[in-house]
């Protein structure tokens, strides 16, 4: 269930980040930017620390597949 929370909230600010940062592009607007950063700031922050929480989780995975694509490119060399 924890696992899932930390997914879930890794999309979650994924998807606010990447929406404001695109929003702030576009309507250029120096107020809608002095609006939105300190969302952009906040997400972007539970962005990281759920993603290395996510890392850390889910570290062993990561490292087989790693462990995986390194004899599996080995192999190919020969």
């Amino acid at each position: 269930m924890f696992r899932q929370v930390v997914s879930l909230t890794l999309l979650v600010s994924l998807l606010a980040v990447g929406s404001s940062g695109i929003l702030m592009i576009i309507l250029n607007s120096f107020e809608f930017q002095f609006q939105m950063h300190p969302v952009h700031k906040i997400f972007g922050v539970l962005m990281v620390l759920s993603g290395s929480l996510h890392l850390y989780l889910n570290f062993g995975s990561v490292k087989k597949i790693l462990e995986y694509k390194k004899r599996w490119h080995f192999l190919q060399e020969y």
